[in-house]
C-alpha cells in the first residue's frame, strides 16, 4: 500500500508533462492571432467599421420617411367668404405624410463621406497589424529569454558540478591537514551561491512562461523550441518604410483630412434633389384629405457666419501637420532599422568572440586545477577559474540569443514579424 502514493506522484508527473507541449515560434505566433484578447478586441473593431462604411454608403440611396401624428386640440381656423365664417379645419384629426426623397448631385459630399469611413477601417486594420508587429517583437524576445535562460541554468548546474568535485578535494586535504578550515568555507559558501543563482534563474523561467502565456492566450505550460532559421540575405534586404504600419496610418491620415476637406468644400455648392409623396390630413371641411406632390429643388447655404470657411482653414493646417508626421515616422522607421541592422552585425560578431573566450576558460581551469593538486594555490584561484569559466558560457550563450532577438529586430523594423507565423496579415 506505501507504494501507492508514489505510483500517483509519478503519473501526476507524466501527466504534467505530457500536457507541456513543444512550442516553434510559428506555433506561438499562430496560436498569439487566434487568441490574444487584444487582437480579437482589434478584429471586433475592424468589423464594427464595415458597418459603418454601408451605413455611409446608405447615403446616395433614396430616402423614404413616414410621419404619422394625432393632432388632439386645433383652434379651428375660419375662412371667410361672402356668406359669413366657416371652419377650416376640424378640431381633432389624423395626420400623415409619405416622402421620397433623393439628393440628386452634391459636389462630391456623400462620395467623400463614403471615402471617409473605409479608410477609417483601414487606420483600424492598419492599427491591428501595427499591434501584431509589436507584440511579435516582445514575444519573440521572451521566447528566446526563457530558452537562453534554460540554458543559463545548465550553465549553473555545470558550474555546480565543478564546485562539488573541488569540494571533494578540498575535503580531502583538509582531513589530511593540508589546508585549513577557511578554504572548506570558502568552497561551501560558494556552492551556496551557485544553487542560489540556480534557483534565481528557475523563477526567471517560471515568470517568463507566465507571461508568455498570458500574451498568446495559452493556459497550457509551454516549451520553447529555437526553430527560426536567420536569412542573412533577407537581413540585408533594402527597407520599404510602407512595410511598417506606422508609416501607412499617417498616409492614411493624410487621406482621411484630404476627404474631409472635400466634404467642406462641397458646402460652398448647391445642392440638387428631388421629392415626391403624399399628404394625408383627416378633415370633414375639405373635399379631399390626400394631397399628391412632386418637388424639385436647389439648395445652397448663403452665410453661416464662416463656419464652412473656418473649417476648411483648420483642416488644411491639419493636412500640412500631418504630412510632417508621416515624414517623421518615415524618419524614425529608417532610423530603427538602421540601429536594428547595427545591433545584429554586433550581436553576430560577439558569438565567434565569445567562443573563443570558453576555449580559453577551459584551458586556464585545467591548469589552475593541476595547480591546486600541488597546492601551489589557494582555493580562491580555482574557484575564480571556475566561475571565469561560467562566465564565458553565459557570454556565448548571451551572444547566441542576443543575435537571434537582433533577429527579430530586424523583421520588427521592417514590419514583417507576422511572416515567422507563415500568415500574412
Amino acid at each position: 500500500m506505501k507504494k501507492l502514493p508514489i505510483i500517483f506522484v509519478l503519473i501526476f508527473l507524466l501527466h504534467h508533462n505530457l500536457i507541456a507541449g513543444e512550442y516553434t515560434f510559428k506555433d506561438v505566433v499562430n496560436h498569439y492571432l487566434q487568441n490574444n484578447k487584444i487582437v480579437k478586441a482589434l478584429k471586433e473593431q475592424s468589423s464594427a467599421k464595415e458597418f459603418l462604411i454601408k451605413k455611409a454608403e446608405g447615403l446616395k440611396a433614396p430616402s423614404l420617411d413616414l410621419d404619422l401624428n394625432y393632432n388632439f386640440f386645433n383652434d379651428e381656423p375660419k375662412f371667410k367668404t361672402p356668406q359669413g365664417s366657416f371652419p377650416a379645419s376640424q378640431e381633432k384629426f389624423l395626420k400623415g405624410q409619405l416622402i421620397l426623397s433623393y439628393i440628386i448631385y452634391d459636389f462630391g459630399k456623400r462620395e467623400s463621406i463614403v471615402n471617409q469611413a473605409t479608410i477609417d477601417k483601414n487606420i483600424t486594420d492598419l492599427y491591428l497589424q501595427k499591434e501584431i508587429n509589436d507584440q511579435l517583437f516582445n514575444i519573440g524576445k521572451i521566447f528566446y529569454q526563457i530558452i537562453s535562460l534554460k540554458k543559463i541554468k545548465e550553465v549553473y548546474e555545470d558550474e555546480l558540478k565543478n564546485l562539488l568535485e573541488h569540494k571533494k578535494r578540498v575535503d580531502g586535504f583538509y582531513e589530511e591537514g593540508l589546508i585549513t578550515k577557511n578554504e572548506v568555507l570558502q568552497i561551501q559558501l560558494e556552492i551556496s551561491n551557485t544553487n542560489q543563482k540556480i534557483l534565481k534563474t528557475e523563477n526567471e523561467i517560471d515568470n517568463l512562461e507566465k507571461t508568455l502565456r498570458m500574451l498568446i492566450g495559452s493556459e497550457d505550460k509551454i516549451k520553447p523550441i529555437d526553430s527560426i532559421t536567420i536569412n542573412e540575405n533577407y537581413v540585408l534586404t533594402p527597407l520599404l518604410p510602407d512595410d511598417r504600419p506606422e508609416v501607412k496610418i499617417t498616409r492614411m491620415m493624410i487621406k482621411i483630412k484630404e476627404e474631409q476637406l472635400k466634404s467642406v468644400e462641397s458646402e460652398f455648392y448647391p445642392k440638387l434633389y428631388a421629392s415626391t409623396g403624399i399628404n394625408y390630413e383627416e378633415n370633414k371641411y375639405r373635399v379631399d384629405d390626400y394631397n399628391y406632390f412632386l418637388t424639385f429643388g436647389v439648395k445652397i447655404n448663403l452665410f453661416s457666419g464662416n463656419s464652412t470657411k473656418n473649417e476648411k482653414l483648420a483642416l488644411m493646417k491639419e493636412i500640412s501637420e500631418m504630412i510632417e508626421r508621416h515624414n517623421f515616422a518615415i524618419d524614425i522607421v529608417n532610423t530603427e532599422f538602421s540601429n536594428a541592422l547595427n545591433d545584429y552585425g554586433t550581436s553576430k560578431s560577439n558569438i565567434e568572440v565569445t567562443k573563443e573566450g570558453i576555449k580559453q576558460a577551459e584551458e586556464n581551469l585545467k591548469i589552475q586545477q593541476g595547480k591546486y593538486e600541488e597546492h601551489l594555490i589557494p582555493i580562491t584561484d580555482l574557484i575564480d577559474a571556475t566561475l571565469l569559466l561560467t562566465r564565458a558560457n553565459l557570454n556565448h550563450i548571451l551572444s547566441i540569443y542576443d543575435n537571434k532577438i537582433a533577429y527579430l529586430k530586424v523583421l520588427w523594423a521592417k514590419g514583417k514579424m507576422v511572416d515567422l507565423g507563415g500568415i500574412h496579415e
